[in-house]
């Protein structure tokens, strides 16, 4: 598995509006001129996208798991975190979307995702040990579950 730890892989998206693009063909003859570089310096790995629009460029330490350097036109980039009216992360044991909320104990980390109109609930446990949830809904209902930890899984079929 020390293969693993290289393991290269990305994803770059160009979107377009059909407000700028009036055509697929439109569309594809600008990412046409898109560019992508990329630099390997022992785990630092240095990727420079080039558009018609700018500039994105953005190292990542694969031992480390982070980036310490993102930046679009020369300028810093910080991701927004995630935000959603339907959905939310919660660091402490606890998270709420709306007036539906869910707590745990053992404090984990918790995701919420909430549509109280068609009565669909998602909750899931981030951290890395089973914690005894309970979820409260907008009408002051509550539900107790179970949730197992969270485990990121490689599946390899040969």
């Amino acid at each position: 598995m020390k293969e693993w730890i290289y393991a290269r892989n990305g994803l770059y998206i160009e979107t377009g509006d059909s407000r700028r693009f009036r055509s697929f063909a439109a569309f594809r003859k600008h990412i046409m001129k898109i560019t992508l570089d990329e630099q390997q310096d022992g785990d630092l790995r240095d990727v420079t996208v080039t558009t018609p629009d700018g500039v994105m460029r953005a190292v990542y330490d694969r031992r480390a798991e982070v980036f310490p350097r993102r930046e679009f036109n020369g300028a810093r980039y910080d991701p927004a975190p995630f935000t959603s009216s339907r959905a939310a992360i919660g660091g402490e044991g606890a998270v709420s979307v709306g007036k539906v909320a869910a707590a745990c104990v053992p404090p984990q980390p918790l995701f919420l995702a909430a549509d109280p109109t068609r009565k669909v609930y998602v909750l899931m446990n981030l951290g890395e040990t089973a914690t005894e949830g309970t979820l409260t809904l907008a009408n002051g209902n509550t539900k107790a579950v179970t949730l197992p930890p969270y485990r990121d899984m490689v599946v390899f079929n040969p």
